[in-house]
């Protein structure tokens, strides 16, 4: 099963959350489960934020070897699930791969049908290192429930429209 989690420049949100929820997977003996991350802005061969890189290390991650790549539609459209940040990354994916449109669905919501603007993830980059931590927290939240739900062998479903 691939996962593939789509933010802006693939700077900040994308690559915590990669590296979280690979974590998460690993702990819970998911090997059936490959993410990678990607960003909207089309941005290729940087690194991680300094902030999300130090929050990161914070919990024992390291993210530093992470460069930033922009939307592959050919692993979108191979992807089980694309988990966005914001609605807008939804239109994004959808234009660069218009296969993947029915597989996308917010980070903050999945596995649910149902999302609402609570389910966002806020962009922390230009921010202080305290709103990257509390960022961090909300991925690091959503990744349990997520790979909860892979570990399970749970299937993919798109969300509702």
């Amino acid at each position: 099963m691939r996962i593939v989690v789509v933010c802006t420049g693939n700077l900040c949100r994308s690559p915590m959350a990669e590296a979280v929820l690979k974590r998460r997977l690993a702990a819970l003996k998911a090997r059936h489960v490959a993410v990678s991350s990607m960003g909207t802005m089309g941005l290729q061969n940087l690194p991680a934020s300094e902030l999300a890189q130090a929050v990161c290390l914070e919990h024992g991650l390291d993210i530093s070897a992470h460069r930033s790549r922009g939307l592959v539609a050919d692993e979108l459209a191979e992807a089980h699930a694309v988990l966005v940040m914001e609605p807008v990354h939804k239109e994004d994916v959808a234009a660069a791969c218009p296969s993947a449109a029915g597989s996308v669905a917010l980070f903050g919501a999945w596995p649910r049908r149902e999302e609402t603007l609570d389910d966002m993830v806020p962009d922390p980059i230009g921010r202080a290192l305290e709103y990257y931590r509390e960022v961090y927290r909300q991925i690091d939240r959503h990744a349990a429930r997520i790979a909860s739900h892979l570990a399970q062998g749970a299937t993919c479903h798109p969300p509702s429209t």
